[in-house]
């Protein structure tokens, strides 16, 4: 999965929980829409192959943290 990918996953990712903001009770299946959005990010970025070379792939990820 590229970066720009993995970035704008994330921005979805954020948005889901933003929606949450001042709430109590979250239905269980947008938690379990969550971790499977945040499951499949990491790994996506677990096994990435980014080049070494390549310092603002790794710049881009990290800023996300």
């Amino acid at each position: 999965m590229e970066v720009n990918k993995i970035q704008e996953e994330l921005a979805r990712l954020i948005e889901l929980v933003d929606g949450w903001a001042g709430s109590h009770d979250v239905p269980g299946i947008e938690r379990d829409l969550v971790l499977d959005k945040l499951k499949k990010l990491y790994e996506a970025i677990r096994f990435a192959n980014f080049d070494e070379g390549d310092s603002s792939a790794s710049a881009s990820v990290a800023a996300q943290q």
